[in-house]
């Protein structure tokens, strides 16, 4: 992770804040699927500040929630999903999980 925030930090220092916030994201899943949440949440809200609509971190912000079985929050992030992007992938198969759970 410090390589990628070094990185994230030199692109936004070169006017790239896109590639920072899709390089914070990245480390975000990594920690998600290694199931350290908080850390998981704390580089996620890096790109989210920097977009906060990037679909991508709002969708993997539902799927944190869902593993962490918080359903509820997990299912107003994945209408956010919906909201900015209703063809997105699978979202309505994630609202239908995150509702059973």
């Amino acid at each position: 992770p410090k390589l990628v925030r070094e990185a994230a930090i030199a692109a936004v220092r070169a006017g790239s804040q896109w590639t920072a916030a899709v390089l914070y994201l990245e480390v975000a899943i990594c920690y998600r699927r290694a199931r350290s949440f908080r850390e998981a949440d704390e580089w996620r809200a890096l790109a989210l500040k920097l977009f906060p609509r990037y679909v991508a971190a709002l969708f993997e912000q539902g799927l944190a929630l869902v593993d962490e079985n918080r359903c509820d929050d997990a299912i107003r992030a994945f209408e956010a999903v919906l909201h900015a992007d209703r063809d997105w992938p699978s979202i309505d198969l994630w609202l239908v999980r995150a509702h059973a759970d």
